[in-house]
């Protein structure tokens, strides 16, 4: 995601500074050309020429055009990966590693087992905990995730 919003904002960059010598200065020059190719009359040389000017004015504001019309697409497609991006960030905020979940059951198994020599109490909790976290009749976890009790 992060490459994807890089990339747009090179894009955006890119099309911006295309955009200096366009825009407002492109209608300037096709109402200049309109008017000489009014007033050119039987001067076919100075029609053609007013002619000519009115297309690329023309052509070059459509191309304008069409570079906002793709700046705005790249600003909202940055918006989408940016939230997604910041939704990915939250979500691996919130979430807690499997090597911090382990640390954290071998903390509980030697409380236990410092706090408690009732063997019973300690393997039905740890059943308990083993269903909780999804490992409830696994005949081989990956990992050994409880270390055996005394």
């Amino acid at each position: 995601m992060k490459e994807g919003i890089a990339i747009a904002d090179v894009r955006i960059r890119d099309l911006c500074g295309s955009l200096r010598h366009g825009g407002i200065g492109n209608w300037d020059t096709a109402a200049s050309a309109l008017t000489r190719l009014e007033g050119a009359g039987t001067d076919l040389n100075a029609a053609r020429k007013a002619l000519d000017d009115l297309r690329s004015a023309v052509r070059n504001g459509r191309t304008v055009d069409m570079a906002w019309k793709e700046i705005r697409e790249l600003f909202q497609e940055r918006d989408r990966l940016l939230t997604g991006e910041v939704n990915r960030h939250k979500a691996t905020a919130d979430m807690i590693s499997a090597d911090r979940v382990a640390a954290m059951m071998v903390a509980m198994v030697d409380s236990l087992r410092e706090e408690s020599q009732d063997r019973d109490l300690i393997r039905r909790i740890l059943n308990r905990w083993e269903r909780l976290m999804g490992l409830a009749g696994v005949t081989t976890p990956p990992e050994p995730v409880i270390t055996r009790i005394p």
